[in-house]
């Protein structure tokens, strides 16, 4: 708490604001009056004539201002003395702060007018001491936007006595630059009371350009961002929109493929003449190759979309190696082709692939061997690297002694509907698609396919894949052994004996497809009504389940089996279907749809199709399907409500 000065402190010349010590200067100061008192009575007692009692009390007087005296200035040196370390420390401050060229200190009061101005102030704003004291500092620094902000900021710390939290000014130079400043604003006190307000200042404009530059970039990194995903969506619907173009192309083509096929395969069943034979088969085998070419185009779309899905599972390379010969030997001998397989070293009895995947790139690869070689030989060899590694590989040449290529036309084998040049395509035809459509099946399978050829001499081409692991598996020397336990599959049997016993409603717009599919069923026994479209296949369905006849005809009983195409007009196969199923029809719903992509399965699965066939019809595949579903109905509802509940 603080003390008033008494009026003995002031009277004795004590200066207002100086502490007195009470509790040590008072005692002495007592003590000293006590023992003149004594001194003086003692005096009186000795017979001291009157005159000397009045001397002695002046001088007992005297001795107490003596005292009070001493014990004011004591006070006042004590005072002193703890000023000298302070102010030491603030010059011991400037020293080592204030003349530091990157922190500007200012001094002002109340009104903001400079007091103080240490040189960084004057490397940083550009103004010397002499040119700002006495002046207005919000005159002086502050840009126009932040002299409000600054006179708040400085009365507030002037009444509370506290220092300001850090902020970040803008402030103008001497020649009219605007930079920002990182400020501490504080107060300095004197007797208790704020004396003068301290600025300390840290340039900080480096900081804020950088600061904006960043924000610059980011802004940009967020628009090439947006122009990225904007584009990546354009890709994307490019994709789809190649992905649909596809799926009509394909659709297109294979519907009328559906009827040339089948219609061939009638002709060569019924025709008389060798005239009519020939032209049959003609027929048909360029069918079949038009029907290559768009498989080839819809497997390359579905590789490069990565919707190109794997299988891998335990099979023999041996026994492909020998399918895939066995294929091809007809062609090589042919043409006088030698066509051998030889195995370099052990090969493991099974491997971990894709078969149908690897079978395809061997037949693309054989079959270009055969088709490029005139004279000579293709030789398959199959070899073992990295047996003992981690991840060992098989490596499988096709070796030709054909035209071979130069390595110009090498580099460019692999991309899409590349050849070698123009006259090669000339004389041997082809797209260009089976070596890409390799190439990047032997990338899904993890491995690698690539090519030596010397002009003239031939060409040899390298698949190599990873095996899997070998841990337990067998290795065998002789690839008769690894045939041991490998069966080859058996090829679909024609079904021309296969009898169907069922009713069935064939929901097809095509007249040469309605033609064609029901004179296949009709020809296995089955009984056909025909919808040319959703709107008539649904009512036929529903009115026959009810006992009521149809717009499509027939006797009004139920059916067996629906086949069910697609794209139709009035309403299409998925509508169709969707009310099939909400109507509660629960018989079985076989797809037929010439889009063949994975997705357009899926799509057929979720509409409530119970299976799914692609076109042009294969015969004996689409009896072999009537009659597994059918065959087994120990009533003509009992296994068609069987086979849909399976599939909720």
């Amino acid at each position: 708490m603080r003390e008033t000065p008494t009026k003995a402190t002031m009277s004795a010349g004590a200066a207002p604001g100086v502490r007195i010590r009470p509790a040590r200067d008072g005692v002495l100061v007592g003590a000293a009056i006590l023992a003149t008192a004594g001194l003086c009575i003692a005096l009186l007692d000795r017979a001291y004539a009157a005159q000397s009692t009045a001397i002695l009390l002046s001088a007992l007087a005297g001795v107490g201002v003596f005292w009070l005296r001493r014990g004011a200035l004591r006070a006042a040196e004590e005072q002193e003395s703890k000023r000298i370390p302070l102010r030491e420390a603030l010059e011991r401050f400037e020293q080592v702060v204030g003349r530091a060229p990157s922190v500007a200190i200012q001094g002002f009061d109340r009104r903001g007018v400079i007091l103080h101005w240490n040189d960084a102030c004057e490397h940083l704003y550009g103004y010397s001491a002499g040119e700002v004291l006495g002046r207005r500092i919000q005159d002086v620094l502050l840009a126009g936007g932040t002299v409000r902000a600054f006179e708040e900021t400085l009365g507030e710390v002037w009444e509370t006595g506290r220092a300001a939290a850090p902020q970040e000014w803008q402030v103008r130079t001497r020649g009219g630059l605007e930079r920002w400043v990182y400020s501490s604003i504080f107060p300095v006190f004197e007797r208790g009371a704020v004396a003068e307000v301290f600025c300390v200042d840290v340039d900080i404009t480096q900081r804020r350009q950088n600061e904006d530059l960043h924000k610059h970039y980011l802004a940009a990194m967020e628009s090439a961002h947006r122009a990225l995903e904007e584009a990546y969506a354009a890709a994307e619907r490019a994709s789809c929109a190649k992905s649909e173009f596809l799926a009509n192309v394909s659709h297109e083509i294979r519907t009328p493929m559906t009827a040339i096929l089948g219609y061939s395969e009638i002709l060569l069943e019924t025709a008389g003449g060798p005239d009519c034979l020939e032209a049959a088969r003609t027929i048909k085998r360029n069918g079949e190759y038009l029907l290559e070419i768009i498989n080839g185009v819809l497997d390359l779309s579905k590789i490069e979309a990565g919707k190109s899905e794997l299988e891998p599972s335990a099979c023999s390379c041996c026994q492909i190696l020998s399918d895939v010969v066995s294929l091809m030997r007809v062609r090589a001998e042919a043409k006088g082709l030698a066509l051998s397989v030889d195995y370099e070293g052990p090969i493991p009895e099974t491997i971990c692939t894709d078969r149908t995947r690897l079978r395809q790139i061997l037949i693309n690869l054989v079959g270009n061997a055969v088709k490029f070689t005139e004279t000579g030989e293709v030789r398959i060899a199959s070899r073992l690297l990295e047996h003992d590694q981690e991840h060992p590989r098989l490596q499988i040449d096709v070796a030709d002694t054909g035209i071979g290529m130069t390595p110009g036309q090498a580099e460019r084998l692999f991309r899409p509907f590349a050849q070698a040049d123009a006259a090669t395509l000339r004389k041997f035809g082809g797209t260009g698609l089976g070596l890409a459509i390799s190439r990047r099946l032997a990338k899904l399978l993890g491995g690698e396919l690539s090519v030596t050829s010397e002009l003239g001499k031939g060409s040899t081409f390298r698949l190599t894949i990873p095996t899997g692991p070998l841990v337990g598996v067998r290795m065998v020397d002789h690839p008769a052994e690894s045939l041991t336990g490998w069966q080859k599959p058996a090829p679909p049997a024609r079904e021309p004996s296969l009898r169907l016993d069922c009713r069935i409603l064939l929901a097809e717009d095509g007249p040469d497809n309605q033609r064609l599919i029901s004179y296949v069923l009709k020809k296995a026994g089955a009984e056909v009504v025909i919808a040319g479209n959703g709107q008539e296949a649904l009512e036929t369905v529903l009115a026959a389940q009810s006992g009521q006849e149809g717009k499509a005809g027939g006797p009004p009983q139920p059916f067996d089996l629906v086949l069910m195409d697609i794209q139709m007009p009035v309403m299409d196969g998925f509508e169709a279907t969707r009310r099939l199923r909400q109507a509660g029809y629960q018989g079985p719903i076989i797809a037929l749809t010439a889009h063949a992509m994975a997705e357009d399965r899926q799509k057929c699965l979720d509409a409530g199709c119970s299976d799914y066939t692609t076109k042009p019809i294969d015969r004996s595949t689409l009896l072999a399907a009537v009659a597994r579903i059918t065959s087994a109905a120990a009533s003509p509802w009992g296994h068609s409500e069987q086979a849909w509940a399976g599939r909720e």
